[in-house]
């Protein structure tokens, strides 16, 4: 509160209230301005100020930082325009880049033209491994077969030699059973002569019974009660006659019976016996058929052990070879003074013997040893290995199509200057060769080295007529101081094509060919290619 009284007293004091009179003829008019309006007036009037003193400042500012912006956009505008020139150099080289990829392209078709054979013979293998793996496939199922009837050969087998035991067990049972059968047969007739004679006895006492009944009957008038006994006594001698009868008739069937018992278990053993003899013979046949399967079993074993040899050879054999191939070019490249690990920077390193001299063809030998004598565990090569090294040996073909290892002249000639120190021919001087100068006829057919892309056909300052082929890979040949040139930019030129004919063109003492070999934008000595045409064209073939 003090302090807005305090305020209110000074703007009392700087703004105290005014009036106005305005006159207007014979009339005046007058308004009053109060001090909050005086106050308000004065605030626009200061912020104005400031705000116009501000806003130049600004202006200032602004125009300083925009003359820096244009000279930067001007800088920007003359780098854009270097860029530009730069980017339209190096479009330029990008082309050239293309055709000679291009170029490349087509010499990949000769390599893949001289693997040919290769592939061929691989697929031929492959084949013959491909049915080799079906027979032994086959065999092994129907080894599987044979061991299953075998197997089921051995439980029918089992199932007869017990069904033989049980007959056998029957048999002995029977002969039991007819021993016993025997014996009671035995006493059954001894029972029988018994009984016979007991009969005849009785039929001797009742005949003396009958007799001494008609004696008695002759007394029987004599006396009754001996004629009541006679009755009696005949009863009972009827009576133990019918009882005798009635005991001959069961032991009379009794004895069939154990006769239709003895033919029987007779008719048994005949049967036993024939199907004992049968078990047996059923046993030998199996055995026989088991000795056939085993013998089928091993030769099959044989022959897959056979063919299992045969096929390990095969890939031994063409391992060999490949792995020879590999070598040769291995030494050609090296022969060349080019590192093989640059040129091909995804093949796996590894230790190479020491290439031979040039002009030699190397050599290999030493005792053949078979696999099957090796003792130390040493794994024989596989498959897998052999797709391995062939496409190792592809990736070194299409190395080998893009060096220029052919002769650039057709006919005689002769080297007058070589790669690297010289004398200069026109002022005397040291100087950097970077080629070589072959002297022929003139008019002589120059042709390419390599397959590739022309890149330059054309005069060319000191080089004069000057052809340029890329054979891809980084790999570029030069032919100068040509007489005539037969290619145009972009062709597509084979190994051995003509490009021009010798002549004596730009910065040149004679007629003769400037020659240069190139990779990756450096110079090397074309005579290192030249060293190894022999062996390239043994392993072009």
């Amino acid at each position: 509160m003090p302090l807005l009284s305090r305020l209110r007293a000074t703007m009392v004091r700087w703004f105290p209230d005014r009036q106005i009179m305005v006159r207007q003829g014979d009339r005046i008019s007058g308004f009053r301005v109060s001090t909050t309006v005086q106050a308000s007036l004065a605030t626009l009037v200061l912020g104005g100020t400031v705000w116009a003193l501000v806003t130049t400042a600004l202006l200032i500012w602004n125009g300083r930082q925009l003359e820096t912006a244009l000279a930067d956009v001007d800088a920007g505008r003359s780098a854009y325009q270097d860029l530009a020139e730069e980017v339209s150099g190096q479009q330029a080289r990008m082309q050239t880049i293309t055709r000679d990829l291009e170029g490349y392209r087509g010499m990949l078709v000769s390599v893949l033209d001289e693997n040919a054979r290769l592939q061929d013979h691989l697929r031929n293998v492959n084949e013959t491994l491909e049915s080799t793996e079906s027979e032994r496939a086959t065999t092994e199922q129907r080894e599987q077969r044979l061991r299953d009837q075998l197997q089921a050969m051995e439980r029918q087998l089992g199932q007869m030699s017990e069904r033989q035991d049980t007959i056998i067990f029957d048999l002995g049972a029977t002969r039991s059973r007819l021993i016993t059968a025997e014996s009671e047969r035995q006493r059954t007739v001894a029972l029988r002569q018994s009984l016979e004679r007991r009969q005849n006895q009785l039929e001797s006492e009742l005949a003396a019974a009958v007799q001494r009944g008609r004696e008695l009957e002759r007394q029987l008038a004599q006396s009754n009660d001996q004629s009541e006994a006679l009755r009696t006594l005949q009863r009972r001698v009827s009576a133990e006659k019918q009882t005798l009868e009635r005991r001959v008739q069961q032991l009379e069937a009794d004895a069939t019976t154990a006769t239709q018992r003895t033919r029987d278990l007779e008719r048994q053993l005949v049967q036993a016996t024939g199907q004992a003899e049968g078990a047996q013979a059923a046993r030998r046949q199996v055995q026989a058929e088991r000795d056939q399967l085993a013998e089928r079993l091993a030769d099959a074993t044989r022959r897959a052990d056979q063919l299992a040899q045969q096929h390990q050879r095969e890939l031994t054999r063409l391992t060999e070879q490949t792995r020879g191939a590999i070598q040769d070019v291995e030494r050609i490249v090296g022969a060349t003074g080019l590192d093989l690990n640059r040129l091909l920077p995804g093949q796996r390193q590894r230790q190479q013997p020491p290439a031979p001299a040039a002009g030699t063809t190397g050599g290999r030998g030493g005792p053949f040893v078979p696999w099957a004598s090796r003792s130390d565990g040493e794994t024989p090569p596989t498959a897998q290995n052999l797709l391995s090294e062939i496409e190792r040996l592809e990736r070194m073909r299409q190395l080998m199509r893009s060096l220029p290892v052919a002769l650039p002249l057709e006919g005689r000639y002769s080297v007058q200057s070589n790669f690297g120190y010289r004398i200069d021919p026109f002022n005397g001087r040291p100087a950097f060769h970077e080629g070589i100068d072959l002297q022929a006829a003139r008019g002589s057919r120059v042709v390419a080295t390599a397959a590739g892309v022309v890149t330059v056909a054309d005069w060319n300052g000191a080089y004069g007529r000057m052809v340029e082929v890329d054979h891809g890979l980084g790999f570029r040949t030069r032919y100068a101081h040509l007489d005539s040139i037969a290619v145009k930019v972009g062709d597509r030129v084979l190994v051995r094509q003509a490009v021009g004919t010798l002549g004596n063109t730009g910065r040149s003492t004679g007629h003769h060919l400037h020659y240069e070999v190139l990779y990756q934008g450096r110079n090397h000595n074309p005579a290192n290619f030249l060293r190894v045409i022999s062996d390239v064209s043994q392993n072009r073939r």
